[in-house]
Order: structure tokens, then sequence, then C-alpha cells
């Protein structure tokens, strides 16, 4: 009983801390908000490509978990920002 009323007081308060003192957007996260929707729909095709190039690497899968991470996170959000710059692109997305 003790645990699950700690574990419900921290998931409150976090949330009471981020809704109070965390609750601003630069920049930097407009940008990622902005390009979201379209890293959405197109971040499997990107990853599958990556995961595929990686496979035949001879390094362990945890390695190529963060390999694949590491580029492929940024390059969606790269790729969607461009997409949505394309006139009929950003019609629909």
């Amino acid at each position: 009983m003790w645990e699950t009323t700690i574990c419900i007081g921290l998931c409150i308060g976090i949330l009471v801390l981020f809704r109070e003192y965390l609750n601003k957007q630069g920049k930097w996260e407009q940008w990622l908000s902005d390009n979201a929707y379209v890293v959405y729909l197109i971040h499997v095709v990107i990853v599958i490509g990556l995961q595929v190039g990686f496979a035949p690497l001879p390094i362990p899968p945890l390695l190529k978990f963060f390999g694949v991470t590491l580029i492929g996170v940024p390059l969606c959000f790269v790729f969607s920002h461009y997409l949505r710059k394309l006139p009929i692109a950003s019609t629909i997305l």
C-alpha cells in the first residue's frame, strides 16, 4: 500500500512540477513540434531502411539499435522538415 501511494504521489507531483515550471516552448521545441506529425508518418520507412543497412554489419545488436536510433531520429526530423517545404506536401501535411 505504501509503495502505491508514493508512486501515485510522485506521478502527480511530477505532472504539477512540469505544468507549473517547465511549460515553455522555445524555437527548438517548436520546430520539433511542427515536424512531429510528419515524422510519425515517415519514420517507419527511414528506420527500416537503416535497419536493413545495419543488418550485415558484424556488431552486437545493441550497438545496431543505438546506431539506428542516433542516425534515424535526426534524419527523420530533417527529412520531414524539407518534405513539409514542398508545395503539395505543405497542403496535406
